[in-house]
């Protein structure tokens, strides 16, 4: 009877500690700015890709007049690169139910040669370490800019990253839209 008495008395205090405060709690309406969106996505850098490329570089041959001084050679090589995003960039604005984030272009960092990788075509050759990671960077960089699916990959990495750093600070009634930063250049201007 005793033992019945004491549950009694803790689930009557269990109720009005812990249910009472989470039946009557009401969330609070949060508001919020694009000052205080900007502050939230604000690091320097962001990387939103790392891939490792496989190319093949070519040193043409060095001539002295009309007579051939070095022979040129091909080398095979890995490096790994890395597209990111200068965050500090990012820019907000909000008309109607939409907010429109606008995103900086995606700046290729400098890519990193896996000197281990080189397979040289005549085999064997042994040149100087730093002008063939040259060459390599130079092969590596000329393909990037050729190539707009590694882009196209750290765009859609960088808006998942943003739409999940404001979703949860935003109504679920606001659309969320992006669009590259000189557009937002040129709504700062026609608004100012």
């Amino acid at each position: 009877m005793l033992a019945s008495f004491v549950v009694a008395v803790a689930a009557v205090f269990i109720v009005l500690t812990v249910g009472l405060p989470l039946a009557t709690h009401r969330p609070q309406t949060e508001y919020f700015s694009t000052a205080t969106l900007e502050d939230i996505v604000k690091t320097s850098k962001l990387s939103t890709i790392e891939y490792v490329y496989r190319g093949i570089a070519e040193r043409s041959p060095q001539n002295f007049l009309v007579f051939p001084v070095d022979g040129g050679y091909h080398v095979k090589y890995a490096a790994t690169v890395k597209l990111s995003y200068d965050m500090s960039k990012v820019k907000f604005s909000e008309h109607a139910d939409t907010i429109t984030v606008y995103l900086p272009d995606p700046t290729n960092e400098e890519p990193v040669i896996d000197t281990e990788s080189f397979g040289f075509m005549p085999e064997g050759y042994e040149g100087d370490l730093g002008e063939i990671v040259k060459i390599c960077k130079e092969d590596v960089k000329s393909e990037m800019d050729k190539d707009d699916s590694l882009r196209a990959l750290a765009e859609d990495s960088m808006q998942s990253t943003v739409r999940a750093l404001i979703e949860p600070l935003v109504n679920s009634s606001y659309d969320i839209e992006f669009k590259q930063l000189s557009e937002y250049k040129e709504v700062a201007a026609n608004e100012g």
